[in-house]
């Protein structure tokens, strides 16, 4: 979408469920055309009509609309759009009153009748207005299934979750003594990780202070996962690939060789990849490039040998790519297992500190909802809440979209709409692991 601002349908054209994906760049007007959506649902009688049921609120109300944001600063400019819309329709203002006349098919006096309306309803039911972070919203969802979750209402949400882990950490560390199986499970957990360190890097001279700053950052990318990490040791099928590998460099070197071929300066095989094999560095071929072609193409009719080598070749960045996929995994491996390790001692310093970390709050909630247990609290919001507007949705993590489906796809099913707007080129979240 280019520049303009995106325009939204007459009510009178709306029909239900109803399912927008508005995909625009900067400057497009995304939050222009969702604070525009807001107010129509707000004040449309077409959309009201279609919505409620004799006797109940009509589902353009209020209540019946959630936006979500992912700033708290996002959410304060959407509020701030909707309200001053509405006063400005409300103050009888012409160019307030011609936009809303695009999407809602009612005279002009009518319109600015039902904006005062809305800016009183807003006034004197603030918390109504339902523009939240989408951490916020969950926050909230989880704090109304405590007893689902089988957690003390007491507690507090922190979103110093890195501090929390540290200090989990360290406490670990001090059970981690010489002769206690803590401390034998931690030798072999800092070995490993010790068994990865490449060639050219630098020596691991404190393991554990290596493993605590890992454990955070994969801490924080598992919690936004909606699939347990893989546990199976790749480690293992590792070193048939280093044979393999060697093999094939040996054989293209022999095909070079043979046929008195002249090497390309540019490709990694020339400048290194038949000395790395041979000494057995395989964990360098984890930035190999093969890009270029090693050997320069002769003129005139080629040697066999370069057929041979025209095969090994993709053949060898084949199994290299293979490697580095199981050198990856097997590179994690023993954090994940330091991560295990750690579980108890986490759960202790959370329970006495009375907090749940922010990451917790969408765990658990999917792992509820995994076991096919919806807490009572998505019965409540289902029965409320029936328009679901998200803003960046670029910035959703999988587990963020997992928490918000249940209710989404209520609405869907039933009375309500939804509108995502985003664009994957301003993505800013990918640190928490947004796709």
């Amino acid at each position: 979408m280019g520049a303009s601002k995106p325009t939204l349908s007459s009510d009178s054209e709306i029909t239900f469920p109803e399912f927008v994906l508005l995909n625009a760049s900067a400057g497009a007007g995304k939050t222009y055309q969702l604070s525009l959506r807001f107010v129509q649902f707000l004040l449309s009688d077409a959309i009201a009509g279609k919505m409620k049921e004799p006797g109940s609120e009509a589902a353009s109300g209020l209540r019946n609309l959630l936006a979500i944001t992912f700033t708290k600063n996002a959410a304060r400019e959407m509020k701030m759009r909707i309200l001053g819309r509405l006063k400005k329709a409300a103050l009888g203002d012409p160019t307030a009153l011609d936009e809303l006349g695009t999407v809602i098919s009612a005279p002009r006096e009518e319109i600015q009748e039902k904006a005062s309306g809305a800016v009183e309803d807003i006034i004197e039911g603030y918390s109504d207005l339902r523009v939240d972070t989408i951490d916020s919203f969950m926050s909230e969802v989880f704090r109304a299934s405590t007893l689902d979750l089988g957690i003390s209402p007491d507690y507090e949400i922190s979103l110093e979750g890195a501090e929390i882990f540290d200090y989990a950490f360290q406490r670990y560390l001090r059970r981690v003594g010489s002769g206690t199986p803590e401390g034998a499970r931690f030798l072999e957990i800092a070995g490993d990780v010790m068994s990865f360190v490449r060639e050219d890097g630098a020596f691991i001279w404190d393991p554990a202070a290596v493993i605590g700053e890992k454990l955070v950052a994969l801490t924080g990318k598992l919690a936004a996962r909606t699939v347990p990490p893989d546990k199976t040791d790749h480690r293992r099928a590792m070193a048939p690939l280093e044979t393999r590998i060697k093999a094939l460099v040996e054989r293209i070197a022999g095909s070079i060789e043979a046929a008195g071929l002249d090497l390309n300066a540019q490709c990694h095989f020339g400048k290194w990849m038949r000395e790395a094999a041979a000494a057995g560095h395989f964990v360098k071929f984890l930035d190999a490039s093969f890009k270029t072609f090693p050997i320069k193409r002769p003129k005139g009719e080629a040697p066999p040998e370069c057929g041979a080598i025209d095969r090994d070749w993709p053949e060898l960045e084949k199994t290299v790519r293979a490697y580095r996929g199981r050198y990856a995994r097997g590179f994690f491996l023993p954090y994940l297992e330091a991560r295990d390790q750690l579980a108890a001692t986490l759960v202790e310093v959370k329970a006495r500190r009375g907090v749940v970390i922010l990451e917790d709050v969408y765990t658990q909630l999917h792992r509820l909802l995994g076991r096919g247990e919806v807490p009572e609290v998505y019965f409540r919001l289902g029965d409320q809440i029936f328009h679901y507007l998200i803003d960046e949705f670029q910035d959703t993590s999988p587990i963020q979209w997992a928490v918000l489906e249940p209710l989404i796809e209520n609405s869907l099913g039933g009375k309500g709409s939804l509108l995502l707007v985003g664009d994957t080129k301003q993505a800013i979240y990918g640190f928490r692991n947004a796709d």
